[in-house]
C-alpha cells in the first residue's frame, strides 16, 4: 500500500507540474510583453496592440457604496468572520471606467475580468458580535446577524475606485468611435501603482511559480525514486 502511494502521489506531483510548466511558458511570454512597455499618451496607443497609459478616473459615478456610503465607479467588499475564515456577505458593483490622462481620446476600460491591483483594506472590525453597520448588511440581504461568541471577530474588507483615481492602465485597445475600449479578451490590468512596480510584482509572481515548479518536480522525482526503491527492497 506504501509503495503503490508513493508512486501515485510522485507521479500525480509530475503530472501536475507538467500541466504547471506548460501554463508557465504562456505567462512569461506575456510578461516578457508587458516588459517591454513604457507609458505613453492615449493618443498614441494603436488599436489592436498593447500599450501602457496613466490617466484619471472621470465621468459620473453610477455605483452606491454600501461600506463607506460614497460614490463609486467600482468597489467590492466582504464582510468575514476572520477566526472562522467564514465569508458572510460578499458584493461587487462596477461594470466599467473611464480614464482621462489629458491628451486626447479617453480609455473606456471594462471592469468585468480585468487585473485590478488594489489592496482591500479593513475598514471596520468588530469583536464577540457584529457592529451595527454589519448587522444592517446582513438583515439587507434576509441573513439572520450571529449570536454572540466569545472569540468571534468580525471585519469589513473592502477597495473601490473612484472619480479623482489616478491609475496606470495597462490593456490592448480596440477603436469605438473617438475613444479606445479596453477589455479583458486581452491582458488588462489596471493599479494605482506605477508601472514599473506592476512590471516588477509580475517578476516576483513568475519567480514563485519557478520556485512552486522546482520544489514540486524534486519532490516528486524523490517520491518516485522512493517507491521503486521500496519495490525493489521489498522485491
Amino acid at each position: 500500500m506504501a509503495v503503490t502511494l508513493t508512486l501515485a502521489v510522485g507521479s500525480v506531483l509530475l503530472m501536475v507540474c507538467g500541466f504547471t510548466w506548460a501554463a508557465r511558458r504562456e505567462e512569461l511570454l506575456a510578461v516578457a510583453r508587458l516588459e517591454k512597455l513604457k507609458v505613453m499618451p492615449l493618443a498614441d496607443a494603436a488599436p489592436g496592440e498593447p500599450c501602457a497609459a496613466r490617466g484619471e478616473v472621470v465621468g459620473e459615478t453610477t455605483v452606491s457604496d454600501p461600506v463607506t456610503d460614497e460614490p463609486a465607479v467600482w468597489f467590492e467588499a466582504r464582510l468575514v468572520r476572520r477566526d472562522r475564515g467564514e465569508e458572510l456577505w460578499a458584493k461587487t458593483e462596477g461594470a466599467s471606467l473611464r480614464l482621462d490622462d489629458g491628451s486626447g481620446p479617453v480609455a473606456v476600460v471594462e471592469l468585468v475580468g480585468a487585473e485590478i491591483a488594489i489592496g482591500a483594506r479593513d475598514v471596520e472590525e468588530h469583536d464577540r458580535v457584529p457592529s451595527e453597520r454589519m448587522r444592517a448588511i446582513l438583515t439587507s440581504i434576509e441573513a439572520t446577524p450571529p449570536t454572540e461568541a466569545p472569540t468571534a471577530r468580525y471585519v469589513i474588507e473592502h477597495r473601490a475606485i473612484r472619480v479623482g483615481d489616478e491609475l496606470t492602465l495597462v490593456g490592448v485597445p480596440v477603436r469605438d468611435g473617438d475613444e479606445l475600449r479596453f477589455a479583458s479578451t486581452g491582458p488588462l490590468h489596471l493599479t494605482p501603482e506605477p508601472l514599473a512596480t506592476l512590471q516588477g510584482r509580475l517578476r516576483a509572481d513568475l519567480g514563485a511559480m519557478d520556485t512552486m515548479l522546482r520544489i514540486g518536480v524534486g519532490l516528486g522525482i524523490t517520491l518516485i525514486g522512493l517507491g521503486i526503491g521500496l519495490v525493489l527492497w521489498l522485491g
